[in-house]
């Protein structure tokens, strides 16, 4: 026995209690007593009418002597010398009753000194005997079962001591009674504290306990405990159904894998990793309930693909910035995302697309833009966010499910009337929807009918200002279309225009060389084609060389070579007096005159490059020596022609008028009609 005592003290430490105070309250002294066990302590007030009731139980229980309590004393205890005695005295009796009854304490000592609420073996007996009396009752009921934490962790160190179920004298206390119960259990709460527990040293969150004790449980909720310090919660995998943890975690991973500080990489069963390298952790298959709300969590890890196929997740009144690991919860019907630090939702439906009820409120959103695809989605709460215009709120207009929708709390709902806006948002459906708790009014689907029409007509005014510009966009694309093929046109007409000038012009200097040069005209021709200077035409409807003697390429070569017909020549040798000679005007003359229209004025360019002509020698130009009638016609021809200028020059008519004369004669000769072309 003495062994025993030796390891259960080395075990839990020794028992003991002093009384540290004595307080006056009203007519009565109140003795505050500090109890010892192991290393918690904890203190408990009472006064010498409750030691009295105290020692006459001991005594109905043979467990103390009669004497052992000091004597009651009617007058003067009240004075100090008197209490101080008698608080000394108390003392010497509790100490006793501990030493005497250490390895079994009394059940009514227990309760005394809050062994019930404090010490191991004080906290099941207790239990044991509340579930003896009531335990069949609970079960049948299918109530929840709230436990502490020091009633869970008094349990787990019982079950780790080698010592026997029955510690105590009461088959009632028997600890047989808890895990009884315990392993037939289906729902529970543990609901610790912040702090110590009551009057003790006890910290409730440094208490573990281990939850392998419990066989059948379907739904378990724990607060305001350390989850890294609970123990055998995977062990409930095939049967847990609903799983809540509030204010105990900062990560779901410490929750799902309880032993995860010892676990550097893992999978699921399902997954096709190495199995060398990693742990595989098996999933919470029958888990469909979720609640990690009220913690500190702030970002979402992977541990969440271990409960596959839950349907409700709670994580609110958390510190989530962003969401993640969200799409590997396939069967997500309901999430709660409420008060956390969220700023946006982007493209939501990648993640949660068979969602039916979404809860944002309480975050720091300014626009729904990430909630357009939810098509699922039926319940939408949105209040206490960041959304300050209507437009925010079209996005999730087009939703073919939706029935209700919180915006309270939002700067919107300062809008001027902000509910018939929002409603008509929802066009056809609005009259469907309730509008933070509140169904559409007969009044509000009045007014909404109004705006829905009215925006139908903006909507159809702007189609139609839209076709109308498409309509002008196209006329105007049509209409560059013709003017470049007109351009084509044109500058193909000129390039034709230009083409047919230069052979007349070319046609005109032949016969202007053949009449000057006679039989060496061949060579004249060759010499001027040799010329460097470019052929100057206007880009406009070139003019017949017999009209425009300025435009003439002949007159020009006359005006830069210095030569003259011979009709000129052989009228005037020198200056006329009184007449001015004719002057021939220099390209810089006709591009910079005021008369003469910009298109009409010669450009600079040079025409097309011509191909070469092949040279023609003057041997196999010349006549033969015998004539045909066409050289006889053509020499008679001639002489005419010679008399007809020779007639005209005699008429006195200006140099230019004779010029024109004999231009308008040769283009007649050279003209494909005449009978005289050949010449």
């Amino acid at each position: 026995m003495e062994g025993a005592t030796e390891e259960y003290n080395e075990y839990l430490g020794a028992k003991t209690a002093r009384i540290v105070s004595a307080e006056q309250v009203e007519n009565y002294t109140v003795y505050v007593i500090e109890v010892a066990a192991g290393t918690h302590t904890w203190t408990v007030r009472h006064r010498y009418s409750e030691f009295s009731e105290l020692h006459e139980k001991l005594l109905s229980e043979k467990k103390v002597d009669k004497n052992a309590l000091p004597p009651k004393k009617l007058l003067g205890n009240m004075s100090k010398s008197f209490v101080e005695k008698r608080q000394r005295d108390l003392e010497t009796y509790l100490q006793m009753l501990l030493q005497k009854h250490q390895d079994s304490i009394p059940k009514v000592l227990e309760r005394f000194l809050d062994f019930h609420l404090y010490e191991i073996f004080g906290v099941t007996h207790a239990l044991a005997e509340e579930l003896f009396t009531k335990g069949d009752m609970i079960l049948s009921a299918g109530e929840v079962f709230h436990m502490t934490p020091m009633q869970l962790h008094a349990i787990s160190t019982r079950l780790q001591m080698p010592r026997s179920p029955c510690h105590s004298e009461d088959a009632r206390s028997d600890l047989s009674h808890v895990l009884d119960f315990v392993s037939k259990l289906k729902y529970l709460q543990v609901t610790g504290a912040s702090g110590n527990l009551g009057s003790s040293n006890i910290v409730v969150s440094s208490l573990a306990f281990d939850m392998a004790m419990f066989k059948c449980l379907q739904q378990v909720q724990i607060n305001q405990c350390n989850a890294k310090l609970v123990t055998g919660l995977d062990s409930l995998k095939k049967s847990l159904a609903t799983l809540g943890v509030h204010q105990s975690t900062s990560t779901i991973k410490d929750v799902l894998i309880p032993a995860a500080s010892s676990i550097s990489q893992w999978k699921t069963e399902e997954e096709t990793q190495d199995y060398l390298t990693s742990t595989v952790v098996p999933t919470w298959s029958t888990v469909t309930t979720a609640d990690f709300s009220h913690n500190h969590i702030q970002h979402i890890d992977e541990s969440l693909k271990l409960i596959p196929k839950v349907e409700f997740l709670s994580l609110s009144h958390n510190e989530i910035t962003t969401l993640e690991h969200l799409q590997h919860l396939s069967s997500l019907t309901h999430l709660d995302l409420s008060h956390n630090s969220l700023t946006t939702v982007e493209a939501l439906h990648t993640r949660i697309g068979n969602i039916k009820t979404l809860n944002l409120a309480g975050n720091k959103l300014e626009t729904l833009e990430g909630l357009c695809k939810l098509y699922s989605l039926v319940t939408l709460d949105v209040g206490h966010n960041s959304i300050y215009q209507v437009s925010d709120v079209k996005h999730i207009g087009s939703l073919p499910c939706i029935e209700s929708i919180l915006l309270a709390g939002n700067p919107v709902t300062m809008v001027t009337d902000y509910r018939t806006k929002v409603l008509a948002t929802f066009n056809d459906r609005s009259k469907e929807v309730c509008l933070d708790g509140a169904p559409t009014s007969q009044k509000e689907q009045d007014t909404v009918a109004v705006l829905q029409a009215i925006q139908k007509a903006k909507l159809a005014k702007e189609k139609d200002s839209k076709r109308h510009h498409k309509k002008l966009h196209a006329a105007s694309i049509a209409d560059a279309d013709s003017a470049d093929t007109a351009s084509t046109a044109s500058s193909i007409s000129q390039g034709i225009d230009v083409l047919s000038t230069s052979e007349e012009h070319l046609r005109f200097e032949v016969e202007a060389l053949r009449q000057q040069g006679g039989e060496n005209w061949l060579t004249a021709f060759n010499v001027r084609q040799e010329d460097p200077q470019p052929l100057l035409l206007s880009p406009s409807t070139p003019q017949s060389p017999h009209r425009s003697p300025v435009s003439s390429p002949s007159t020009k070569r006359r005006a830069h070579s210095g030569h003259r017909s011979p009709a000129r020549a052989r009228k005037s040798p020198g200056k006329t007096p009184g007449k001015k000679s004719a002057h021939v005007p220099s390209i810089q003359d006709i591009q910079s005159s005021p008369d003469i229209s910009p298109l009409a004025r010669p450009t600079s360019l040079p025409l097309p490059h011509q191909p070469v002509q092949p040279t023609i020698s003057v041997e196999e130009d010349k006549p033969k020596e015998t004539q045909t009638l066409a050289t006889l016609d053509n020499a008679k021809f001639t002489d005419y022609l010679k008399q007809v200028i020779q007639q005209k020059e005699e008429t006195k008519d200006t140099p230019e008028e004779s010029e024109d004369f004999r231009h308008f004669l040769f283009a007649g000769c050279l003209s494909i009609e005449s009978p005289h072309s050949e010449f």
